[in-house]
C-alpha cells in the first residue's frame, strides 16, 4: 500500500451450525460439509460470485484479486468493527458458544441473555 503497512484483509462468512436439538446431528453435519465441499460448493462460487469454502474449487474470474488479496494478507483486520477489542468480548463469546450449544430453549431466552451482559 506504498505506507510500509502489512496489508490486513477480512473477508465475510456465515456459520454452519448443528444445535443440540437437532433430532439426526449427522445428516445436518453431512448437508453442511455438501454445502461448502465438492461440486456444490463450485455451483455456489460460480453461480453467486463467491470465493469457495473448498480451496481444490476455484473462484471466478471476476473474483482473482480479490483471491490475491486474501492470499498476500499478513494479518485479519479486527473482526466486526473491532467488537472483538470490546471488554465485553469474553462474555459475548461464551453467549454465542452457549447459544450454538442449545443452551437457550426460545429466541426470547436467549435475547434475555444477550441483555444481560449490558
Amino acid at each position: 500500500d506504498g505506507q510500509g503497512v502489512d496489508p490486513v484483509t477480512y473477508c465475510g462468512t456465515n456459520s454452519l451450525a448443528i444445535t443440540a436439538y437437532s433430532e439426526n446431528k449427522q445428516a445436518a453435519f453431512d448437508f453442511c460439509m455438501k454445502l461448502v465441499t465438492g461440486e456444490f460448493d463450485q455451483k455456489m462460487a460460480d453461480t453467486c460470485a463467491q470465493i469457495p469454502a473448498d480451496p481444490n474449487n476455484t473462484a471466478p474470474g471476476s473474483l482473482a484479486p480479490c483471491v490475491e488479496a486474501l492470499k498476500s494478507a499478513k494479518s485479519p483486520m479486527s473482526w466486526c468493527g473491532s467488537l472483538n477489542t470490546t471488554p465485553q468480548w469474553n462474555d459475548m463469546k461464551t453467549f454465542f458458544t452457549e447459544l450454538f450449544e442449545g443452551k437457550y430453549a426460545t429466541g426470547a431466552d436467549a435475547a434475555a441473555a444477550m441483555d444481560a451482559l449490558y
